[in-house]
């Protein structure tokens, strides 16, 4: 789970700190300087990129932070190293939030109200992100209190009369469930202000993430969290991927 947001955060080596990874036998290439920045797309059990299709190799890092960095001018220059630095050791993607709901630096102040210069901020990362061929990994919701997550949902729904008795109506509420649809498809259908680019037709963007390390106690079985995969936001979009991040 993310930890509390600080504008001091530590300067520590990213290699160290690696989460993501796909072995293989055959090592990526990398494309020609002039060659378009493509989409990654799989390939039976690879992820190729380019009209060559070239194999893309996952060597990944988890930098929630971004976000929160850009929307404020002091920060935002850490936002820029901190890609830079992972390119220049090797890495290619990076997981990082594309949420904050509500409090400090909110990009979804209140359901279906979302703050332009957070979303600028995000912007940025994006362009970044793709100034030093960076791709991201965009999750969308927490499911832990930091920066609002399925809480704060609840609390909105609460606010609005909804008869909610636990955070886990998150995952089964008709009008939580219109919240975070509404949300996903604002970010989803976002044109970037640096790029002139929609966030959906983005190749920087590898893949969404529906929401990070998902928990629902009622459920045991699992069954809740599989429809949330299988048809929680019902997206209007093409997306190269959605996929729940799960930890146990």
């Amino acid at each position: 789970p993310a930890t509390a947001w600080s504008t001091t955060t530590p300067r520590v080596p990213l290699l160290p700190y690696v989460l993501l990874g796909l072995a293989s036998t055959v090592m990526s290439q990398e494309p020609d300087a002039e060659e378009e920045w493509a989409a990654v797309e799989r390939r039976g059990a690879h992820l190729v990129t380019g009209a060559a299709e070239r194999p893309f190799i996952i060597h990944g890092f988890n930098t929630y932070w971004l976000m929160s960095f850009a929307a404020d001018e002091a920060t935002r220059p850490r936002v820029t190293a901190a890609i830079a630095e992972a390119a220049g050791a090797g890495l290619n993607v990076c997981r990082t939030w594309a949420f904050a709901d509500g409090g400090y630096h909110a990009l979804q102040t209140a359901p279906f109200c979302y703050d332009e210069e957070v979303f600028q901020a995000l912007d940025f990362v994006v362009s970044e992100a793709r100034r030093y061929k960076m791709r991201l990994i965009l999750s969308l919701c927490n499911n832990w209190e930091d920066y609002g997550g399925k809480a704060q949902y609840v609390r909105w729904g609460k606010e609005a009369g909804v008869d909610l008795t636990s955070d886990d109506d998150f995952f089964s509420d008709p009008t939580l469930k219109g919240y975070y649809k509404a949300f996903v498809e604002a970010v989803l259908s976002r044109i970037n202000t640096i790029t002139n680019e929609a966030y959906k037709d983005d190749p920087t963007i590898l893949a969404w993430e529906l929401i990070n390390e998902p928990r629902c106690p009622s459920d045991p079985s699992g069954d809740t969290l599989q429809v949330l995969y299988c048809g929680l936001i019902f997206v209007n979009f093409y997306v190269p991927c959605l996929f729940v991040h799960c930890t146990f």
